[in-house]
């Protein structure tokens, strides 16, 4: 789910980074979704194993903020890019 959620954000993150023409508000979107996914990730064991109807709530949970995360991460993207363009 990490790898999709990347593949889907990146070009997406890519667009904002040429609209915007800063990296910074991107990258900082992109760190507090990296941090929250991550936190979110690391409580799923406070989560019962079953929630009314719903079947194996953890699995979802995990799915979900394995996306934030792969959301997250998509700005190398854009500091790839900036990188190559500064000459650093």
């Amino acid at each position: 789910m990490l790898l999709v959620s990347q593949v889907v954000f990146s070009p997406i993150v890519g667009i904002l980074g040429d609209r915007i023409g800063r990296i910074r508000p991107i990258a900082f979107v992109c760190c507090a979704l990296f941090i929250s996914g991550n936190i979110w990730y690391s409580n799923i064991a406070a989560i019962p194993r079953e929630v009314g109807d719903m079947n194996k709530p953890r699995v979802w949970f995990t799915l979900m903020a394995r996306l934030i995360v792969g959301a997250g991460t998509s700005k190398w993207v854009v500091t790839a890019f900036s990188a190559g363009q500064t000459g650093c």
